[in-house]
C-alpha cells in the first residue's frame, strides 16, 4: 500500500523550492523583515525542512557561493594584472604580488 510520502516523492524538490520561495516571498515583502531577520528565518525554515524530510533548497548557501566566486574572480583578475606589471619590475614588487596573492587565495579557499 502506498502512503502520502510515496506518492508525493517524485515532486518533493519542485515543493521545496515552491515552499521556500513563497516563505521567502512572505517574510519579505509582506512581514517587511531586515536582512538579520531575513536570515535567521531561513536558518529556522531550513532546519524545520530537514526535519521533516523536505530536501531544503538554500537559497543562501546558493548566494553566498556566487557572491565569493565572484570576489574571487575580481581579485584573481586585479592581482593577475599587478603580478604581470610587477614581474616587469621584478625584484621586490614581484615578492609583495606572490605574498599578497597566496594570501588572498588563503582567505577564499
Amino acid at each position: 500500500m502506498l502512503g502520502l510520502y510515496d506518492l508525493i516523492a517524485p515532486y518533493l524538490p519542485f515543493l521545496s523550492v515552491l515552499l521556500s520561495a513563497l516563505f521567502n516571498y512572505y517574510i519579505i515583502i509582506k512581514k517587511r523583515l531586515s536582512w538579520q531577520g531575513i536570515l535567521i528565518a531561513n536558518v529556522v525554515f531550513l532546519s524545520v525542512m530537514t526535519l521533516l524530510g523536505f530536501p531544503a533548497y538554500d537559497f543562501l548557501s546558493e548566494i553566498v557561493v556566487f557572491l565569493l566566486d565572484l570576489i574571487f574572480k575580481v581579485f584573481e583578475a586585479l592581482f593577475i594584472n599587478l603580478w604581470e606589471t610587477a614581474k616587469d619590475f621584478g625584484g621586490f614588487f614581484g615578492d609583495i604580488a606572490r605574498d599578497i596573492w597566496d594570501w588572498i587565495k588563503g582567505i577564499f579557499s
